[in-house]
């Protein structure tokens, strides 16, 4: 577990007992387990009193997001403000924060835990089977930007140098998941599940995303129920080879524990949107039926009723420097025959809606059950990312 730094600040010749004291205050707020008084390289600014504002802005490094909490005694907010102005000016992000609120200590803890997540992804392995689908044109992120801002690094292996998915066995597991499909359809899947799981622990993979319509075209087997069964069994997995999504669910997996559903943007109107996808976890519906695939409609894919009825979407950029999320409630569940078979109608805040239509950061977007725009928001903090309005 990785301590939050906090450097305690107070005037020029304060004694020992008021940082003491100041140390007592903290541990009021954050287990003692979870900080380190430490002034190199600090996540949190704690202001016990006015004139530490020289102090503050030591070692201060640009990229980084600073937590400032003060009080109401010892002009601890004065100094605060000042320094939260001076930071603003140098185009470092910050928040001010009140110790004597609960929200505080609420953030704080999030803020530990949202430290250790993104630490927790640092020099995990992507695999990338095929290629990227030649229509994603906005959802490639190159390796060395995926290494450097999220720490994930990203390997292709090429579906030419694996097995025929044929020679496979399809685990009991996965043909009682999806009994109520076609024996011979469900089997074909398994199959295919089976090579991706082989390929995962052979390549010691943590997350996978696949270009699945080769399979279709070349095999006329379809790559959905095995991708949402990784999704279901705790592995976070992509469909049509997008980088994009799949580091997100890497992403949200560690800071929510949930992996969520990649789905596409299939209308935006003017307070709602349709968001609909064949790759969705069967533990995130009920009553699902197995249906062809969309596109094609040629192998098998879920069409389920979406559980929950508060969610929160998001999505990365290709440059890993922007970043969409939004809080909606759903309105609908259809079942229209002309998307993907898995379908959402989800009303949006209207920043949200307009965002989505002026300023797209691609089209797959990452669904995840309940509210989560807190921890999001805050990790894209951290992580030096630029929020789209939602």
């Amino acid at each position: 577990m990785i301590p939050l730094k906090i450097k305690l600040l107070a005037h020029k010749g304060a004694e020992e007992e008021l940082f003491n004291q100041g140390r007592d205050l903290v541990k009021t707020m954050i287990d003692a387990d979870k900080i380190d008084f430490d002034d190199s390289d600090p996540d949190v600014l704690f202001f016990l009193t006015g004139g530490s504002e020289r102090s503050a802005l030591t070692g201060i490094e640009k990229g980084k997001y600073y937590v400032l909490v003060a009080t109401s005694a010892g002009n601890s907010n004065a100094s605060a403000m000042e320094v939260k102005a001076a930071l603003r000016r140098m185009d470092i992000a910050s928040v001010l924060l009140d110790g004597e609120e609960t929200e505080t200590r609420l953030y704080l803890n999030r803020l530990h835990r949202v430290k250790n997540a993104l630490a927790s992804i640092s020099h995990q392995q992507l695999g990338l089977i095929g290629e990227v689908s030649e229509w994603l044109v906005a959802s490639e992120i190159k390796p060395e930007v995926l290494d450097s801002t999220l720490g994930i690094r990203l390997k292709r292996v090429g579906w030419e140098s694996l097995p025929d998915f044929k020679s496979l066995t399809a685990p009991e597991d996965f043909l009682s998941t999806f009994s109520r499909g076609n024996p011979q359809d469900v089997e074909k899947a398994g199959q295919v599940f089976t090579l991706l799981q082989q390929t995962l622990e052979k390549e010691k993979f943590d997350a996978l995303t696949v270009e699945c319509f080769s399979l279709v075209k070349n095999k006329a087997v379809s790559g959905c129920l095995a991708l949402a069964k990784l999704n279901q069994e705790g592995i976070p997995t992509a469909c049509e080879g997008d980088i994009v999504s799949a580091a997100g669910m890497i992403l949200a997996k560690a800071l929510t524990g949930s992996i969520p559903w990649m789905a596409n943007v299939a209308k935006i109107g003017y307070e709602q949107c349709l968001l609909a996808h064949c790759t969705i976890s069967p533990d995130l519906v009920s009553d699902f039926e197995i249906k062809t695939h969309y596109e094609t409609g040629i192998g098998t894919a879920i069409q389920g009723t979406y559980l929950s009825d508060k969610v929160t979407v998001f999505r990365l950029d290709e440059t890993v420097s922007r970043i969409f999320i939004s809080e909606g409630s759903i309105v609908d569940r259809p079942k229209h025959t002309s998307a993907c078979r898995t379908q959402i109608e989800v009303k949006f805040p209207k920043e949200a809606v307009d965002s989505l239509r002026d300023d797209p950061l691609g089209n797959h977007h990452l669904i995840l059950p309940g509210d989560h725009k807190n921890v999001l928001m805050l990790a894209a903090r951290l992580l030096n990312l630029d929020p789209v309005p939602g």
